[in-house]
């Protein structure tokens, strides 16, 4: 053997030797933070190490397998490894990010808390979307909680917010000094009767409800909320309407 292999058989020995070491040291210390593996010549994690509370990182590395009923409390960095397969059970906190790796199959009871990147991988072959992706995990049990493109799916939409037409509710909403703002200083300077007055008529006049909607600045026609709303009457209501129905 020349002493050029040499000296490389005896690095990666003393590199395979120091990792395991590391990873020793990590679960004597309660698996907790982050657990950095990226690029080891390690091919397989041992059997004691059950879970990372934290982020593992074993990318570009030659990690072949994980370790059964294994859980990540964060994320799980995989991108460019030999695995073809999780093990079943997997639990992910948050998101697997597995481009370029040689993964193949969804595992049985599968966990991922938000997002499962497997770009270049002939598991994106099999399964074009991540809705695709999400379904396959179902079928077995498991779940893929969110991504990209699935998150549309899986999250309900908001209902919409009605504007409360209510002269009493209104006024009590409108008349809340926590709503004002140096902007709204027109409103609060104003009379109850006069406050009541402007109400009526923004309520009962539909010409003037309909050029006050739609001439607002910068006001959204459908709010998202009742804040949105009862800003903006402050402003435009106090400022505007209240120097024209008055």
């Amino acid at each position: 053997m020349k002493k050029l292999e040499l000296k490389q058989l005896i690095k990666e020995v003393l590199d395979k030797n120091s990792t395991e070491q590391k990873i020793q040291d990590y679960i004597s210390k309660g698996n907790r933070g982050n657990l950095d593996l990226k690029g080891t010549k390690i091919t397989k994690l041992p059997d004691n190490l059950t879970k990372v509370i934290g982020t593992l990182d074993i990318s570009d590395s030659n990690i072949t397998s994980l370790p059964s009923n294994f859980k990540v409390s964060t994320n799980l960095k995989m991108q460019n490894t030999p695995i073809t397969s999780l093990p079943d059970n997997l639990s992910v906190g948050k998101s697997i990010y597995a481009a370029g790796s040689k993964l193949s199959e969804v595992p049985n009871n599968l966990y991922v808390g938000w997002m499962f990147n497997i770009d270049n991988t002939p598991l994106k072959d099999k399964y074009k979307s991540d809705i695709a992706l999400r379904n396959a995990a179902v079928s077995k049990g498991g779940m893929i909680v969110v991504g990209d493109f699935i998150q549309k799916y899986v999250s309900p939409p908001k209902p919409k917010y009605v504007p409360p037409t209510n002269k009493e509710m209104l006024l009590t909403l409108m008349n809340d000094e926590n709503q004002a703002y140096e902007e709204d200083s027109a409103w609060f300077d104003l009379s109850l009767k006069q406050r009541e007055k402007i109400i009526d008529t923004y309520l009962n006049d539909p010409k003037v409800r309909k050029k006050f909607e739609t001439n607002g600045e910068g006001y959204d026609a459908n709010p998202k909320d009742e804040d949105t709303y009862i800003t903006f009457l402050l402003n435009y209501i106090g400022e505007y309407y209240g120097d024209n129905y008055l």
